[in-house]
């Protein structure tokens, strides 16, 4: 008894100091973690994708609707809306929406939503996480938000004075747009009148929330919009909730996105999500892999046919060959072979 005993506490202790974080399987996690606390934090330097992190990751599907879909934690969600809103609009209440939008007619496109909800004063807002830049996005984000305001039309025959309730879509985007939004990672996009510059309606907009301009340290961040940004890109890769992010909102963020806390169907579609996002990862990394070479193969070809060239047109304008290896830095026999070919 008392051998097993000093085994057993051999082994939490080496795992304790050595490997404070266990992935055993796909469906049930072991942890052993202690946490120190610091008057400061540094940034993590955990390893990305070697086990599934201690938090949730945001920017996977599941982790996203997870995070902000539930009407539990609408008081999370609300809050981040209002800090991207920066004042210019306040949220005090959200209602979920069902996120499938069937067409009028049979050869009309379902629509289906990552969250849509409701304000208290009945203004729309969709909010979507997209990983990767997709053919006509811009075209779809306004196909998404005319669907909504074509939905607040009544029956035909019915008599309606066309006022409208409020659209707003809201992308938070792991990647850059591919039109001109500057340098900062928010961009408000409203119709304007472009003789005064002011906002023309304000009732439609889009929020392009773009995380990988977001460059900021843990302890750069500013106000409580950098902060979020900071939590979205980054949370998945933290192994304690910072200092700098002492806040009731963000220490709910925190609690609730613990891995270890999801039951055993949540850990599968996350797991699945995380692959699907691994893989999409590995994709791209491979497409810039092989666009490299073949644009280093291709840069070498055209100096290649350049050299050949020049060396050409020195023999044409009647250059003897002790000039022309004096020229190119070559040897007489590696001339002679270019010129034979």
């Amino acid at each position: 008894m008392y051998s097993v005993l000093c085994t057993l506490y051999l082994v939490l202790f080496f795992t304790d100091h050595f490997f404070p974080y266990i992935y055993i399987s796909n469906s049930y996690t072991f942890m052993y973690h202690t946490t120190i606390e610091t008057s400061s934090f540094s940034e993590p330097k955990m390893p990305l994708y070697n086990n599934p992190g201690i938090y949730i990751d945001p920017l996977t599907d599941f982790g996203f609707k997870y995070l902000f879909g539930k009407e539990l934690n609408k008081d999370i969600l609300i809050d981040f809306l209002n800090n991207l809103f920066q004042g210019k609009k306040t949220i005090s209440n959200l209602t979920f929406n069902n996120i499938e939008k069937n067409g009028e007619a049979l050869e009309d496109r379902d629509v289906y939503f990552d969250l849509l909800c409701t304000g208290d004063d009945g203004e729309q807002f969709i909010i979507e996480m997209q990983r990767k830049l997709q053919t006509n996005f811009m075209d779809r984000c306004v196909y998404y938000t005319s669907r909504i305001v074509n939905e607040q039309a009544p029956a035909a025959g019915q008599k309606w004075d066309y006022k409208i309730k409020g659209v707003f879509l809201i992308g938070i985007l792991d990647f850059e747009l591919n039109t001109p939004t500057g340098d900062h990672y928010l961009t408000t996009v409203q119709l304007v009148n472009l003789n005064t510059n002011e906002t023309f309606y304000p009732k439609l907009g889009y929020l392009f929330l773009e995380l990988s301009k977001f460059d900021k340290q843990v302890h750069e961040l500013e106000n409580d919009l950098e902060r979020w940004c900071y939590v979205l890109k980054h949370l998945h890769r933290l192994n304690q909730m910072p200092t700098y992010l002492n806040k009731r909102v963000f220490k709910r963020i925190f609690k609730l996105a613990e891995v270890m806390n999801l039951k055993p169907k949540e850990r599968a579609m996350y797991d699945r999500n995380l692959k699907a996002k691994r893989d999409y990862e590995n994709t791209i990394d491979y497409a810039v892999e092989v666009a490299v070479e073949k644009a280093v193969v291709k840069a070498v070809e055209k100096e290649k046919s350049e050299k050949i060239f020049m060396i050409n047109q020195m023999f044409v304008n009647g250059l003897s060959m002790e000039m022309v290896c004096k020229i190119t830095g070559m040897a007489a026999q590696d001339i002679e072979k270019i010129v034979q070919k």
